[in-house]
């Protein structure tokens, strides 16, 4: 049952999975601090004297922990994936083609075309600053990500496909002693890419590249590893059991390193080093136990059989892409309705991220199977 026509289940229901914990966490941002735009309700809800609602302050949690590890899991299924495609790719000029199509061509149209402009009609951008101080913050914000962009990811994808080929085809990839040096200096690069950089350029290839190469190593290696889940049926089960009891008492450190304000260099030094190598653990377990599930329901059921399951992987690419903007439109036309005063409600606030659950999904779902549909490549 782990594979079908070729296909590796498992894979796709971890690819599912994942679309949906970052479509989820993109529900519930409703501030967005940056030099080059940004959304500030509920610095105006504070401004009223009122509070956040329970719900809200609930789903802050749940968007944290799904936050902790849903984009190391997408980058860690693209390197298990580049791990079967590329002997594919006879040249280095082969694979950037290929990526700067699939990749930064809709980086730059989604940008330009559709998240910029829908940000702008949202209130994104305060127009009292001047034409020229908007485009500015759009081509820095949004095209050298400078400000906040949901697409970083594609933009580090593509790089980080350039960097993993040049690296594999200089080393021995069956070498333990190779792999190790790469995945040393890999890490080192997760740590420095929490350093005071401005640009999501450079931090996030320098963030990610572990969790690729992590599963480019993992697809080598996954025949053996599923044997062995397949005879040792128990160790699915420990191993979910004791990743997620590690995984609990990690993210509440994290939440108290993370509310700790030391005052001298050496705490401030402990305090950043404990984070990030909790976040690590976070990412790491995060990306086992939806491994595990999804082996576990590859074997014991046959939802990749169905077509509504089958359709959305199929769109998955543009579902990412033409989601998140779609929340900045929510909010202002949610709230242009029933007022900022509504964050305080549960009632309200259950309603808002319900809506925008719907809206983001459906809509960016529908687009894709219409580009797709119109033959139009390279955007979706």
């Amino acid at each position: 049952m782990e594979k079908e026509n070729s296909r590796i289940i498992e894979y796709d229901i971890s690819k599912f999975i994942a679309l949906f914990l970052v479509i989820i966490g993109h529900l519930s941002f409703i501030q967005i601090e940056t030099n080059y735009g940004g959304i500030h309700y509920l610095s105006q809800l504070e401004s009223l004297n009122l509070q956040n609602s329970n719900f809200n302050s609930f789903i802050g949690i749940i968007t944290t922990i799904i936050y902790s590890f849903h984009m190391p899991l997408f980058i860690f299924l693209s390197g298990c994936i580049f791990g079967i495609k590329f002997t594919k790719y006879s040249s280095f000029k082969d694979l950037l083609k290929d990526k700067f199509l699939k990749l930064i061509i809709p980086f730059f149209f989604v940008s330009i075309f559709y998240s910029i402009p829908i940000k702008l009609i949202s209130g994104y951008y305060d127009l009292s600053l001047g034409a020229l101080t908007n485009i500015k913050q759009m081509i820095l914000g949004q095209l050298l990500l400078f400000g906040n962009s949901h697409l970083w990811y594609v933009y580090a994808l593509f790089a980080i496909f350039l960097i993993i080929y040049l690296v594999i085809k200089k080393i021995d990839i069956n070498k333990i002693s190779s792999n190790f040096i790469i995945l040393m200096v890999f890490i080192l690069f997760y740590f420095l890419s929490f350093l005071n950089i401005s640009t999501l350029l450079i931090t996030m290839p320098l963030r990610y590249l572990l969790f690729f190469y992590l599963g480019f190593l993992f697809e080598k290696n996954r025949n053996k590893i599923n044997n062995f889940l397949h005879k040792k049926k128990s160790i699915i089960y420990i191993g979910l059991v004791s990743a997620t009891l590690i995984f609990i008492p990690l993210f509440l450190l994290n939440n108290y390193c993370n509310h700790y304000v030391p005052t001298d260099f050496l705490t401030k030094l402990i305090r950043f080093a404990i984070l990030k190598i909790i976040s690590l653990f976070e990412a790491l377990l995060g990306i086992i136990i939806i491994y595990l599930i999804s082996y576990l329901l590859s074997k014991n059921t046959t939802i990749y059989k169905n077509n509504l399951f089958n359709k959305i992987l199929y769109a998955s690419f543009g579902i990412y892409l033409y989601s998140d903007p779609l929340n900045y439109l929510c909010l202002n036309l949610f709230f242009k309705i029933f007022g900022i005063e509504s964050l305080s409600s549960d009632f309200l606030s259950f309603l808002l991220y319900f809506t925008r659950f719907v809206i983001t999904f459906f809509i960016s779902f529908i687009i894709t199977l219409i580009l797709k549909k119109l033959k139009i490549k390279y955007i979706c």
